[in-house]
């Protein structure tokens, strides 16, 4: 829940937090994220097109990638580091 006040305050944007606790150098990139601020202006059409051609056939959620930084910043993921987690439901791996 920490990166949850970001995610509100920047409206969903991508968002590359990395970590500055000791040495642990952890990352995380979200991809295109769902938004209260931009979604409802765009064309419902275009937003249905532009899920369709996504891997998991959405655009992601900012609470997934909040998820992800919440993990990260926690004692479960003390042993991860200089890592920078890619969040973007396999667009970047797809060739759609």
């Amino acid at each position: 829940m920490l990166a949850v006040p970001h995610l509100i305050e920047s409206k969903g944007s991508t968002v590359k937090v990395s970590s500055v606790l000791g040495k642990r150098g952890t990352g995380v990139e979200g991809g295109q994220l769902d938004n209260t601020l931009t979604t409802p202006s765009v064309n419902p059409m275009v937003k249905k097109e532009a899920a369709e051609s996504y891997p998991h056939g959405r655009i992601g959620q900012p609470q997934e990638v909040a998820n992800a930084i919440a993990f990260l910043a926690s004692n479960e993921a003390l042993y991860i580091t200089g890592e920078t987690l890619v969040i973007d439901g396999a667009t970047t791996i797809s060739f759609k």
